[in-house]
């Protein structure tokens, strides 16, 4: 598996956790579907140094963004299917 390819499963799984951080703070009680992780993303071809600062991008912010909620906040609930 090449270097890019690597960097992209992280880029797609760190998405996807972005995704669902921002709909469990959003919304109550929120569905988080199972995703085809190998789907998403999959048309864009992007070099290895594109994906790791995307990665890092949307890395730091989520992070930022879980540093400074409330603790209540921390006990919301999701459902999955």
């Amino acid at each position: 598996m090449g270097r890019a390819r690597v960097l992209f499963h992280l880029l797609t799984a760190q998405s996807l956790l972005a995704g669902r951080v921002d709909k469990i703070l959003t919304q109550d009680m929120p569905s988080l579907e199972g995703v085809a992780a190998w789907a998403v993303g999959a048309s864009e071809v992007l070099a290895a140094g594109e994906i790791l600062a995307r990665y890092r991008g949307s890395r730091h912010a989520t992070v930022d963004r879980l540093a400074s909620i409330p603790g209540p906040d921390w006990w919301r609930l999701a459902t999955s299917q």
